[in-house]
């Protein structure tokens, strides 16, 4: 039979392994968190994905056996298990929507087409980041003002029959 001295020993251990465990836990939580920050503001529209690549190779090549790159850009981790276990593919795009700038008007505004699925009714006000060379660029995409269109240009606005980018342009701004 224990004693009283003993059962009280046996709940504080007990609770200083919940602690822990919790602990490690929100630790746990919170990294993963971080990471897909990371992940959501890293660079990475279609066909240029390589900063989204170099994260996910930093974060997972010490839990991969082997990891290689194809000539497409997809990266591949690789982890042998048992042969008993049956195999196991997890797949992810990189990419994500991104803009492509078709021309740059004189007084700094910039045409563009989408690349990815985005819908156009909620481009307007959308703030943008810009990348040309290793510099950034903010922006914000604005329309024609309503007062300024015409009955049948307000009409039309979200129909795609007409190219995404007639309306939808970057105001240039200074990167801070």
């Amino acid at each position: 039979m224990c004693t009283r001295k003993e059962i009280v020993y046996a709940r504080k251990e007990n609770l200083t392994t919940e602690r822990t465990r919790y602990r490690r836990s929100v630790e746990d939580l919170s990294k993963r968190i971080r990471l897909l920050a990371t992940l959501s503001d890293a660079f990475g529209p279609p066909g240029d994905e390589g900063e989204v690549r170099e994260i996910l190779k930093k974060e997972l090549e010490d839990d991969a056996d082997k990891v290689t790159v194809d000539k497409l850009g997809n990266i591949l981790f690789y982890h042998y298990g048992k042969e008993s276990y049956p195999n196991v593919m997890l797949a992810a795009h990189m990419d994500e929507v991104g803009f492509l700038v078709t021309f740059i008007e004189q007084n700094g505004f910039l045409r563009f087409q989408t690349l990815g699925g985005i819908t156009s009714n909620i481009m307007p006000g959308q703030r943008m980041l810009l990348r040309g060379g290793k510099s950034y660029l903010k922006g914000v995409i604005g329309t024609k003002p309503p007062h300024i269109m015409t009955e049948e240009e307000k009409k039309k606005y979200c129909a795609r029959r007409r190219p995404l980018h007639r309306y939808r342009r970057w105001k240039r701004q200074r990167s801070e």
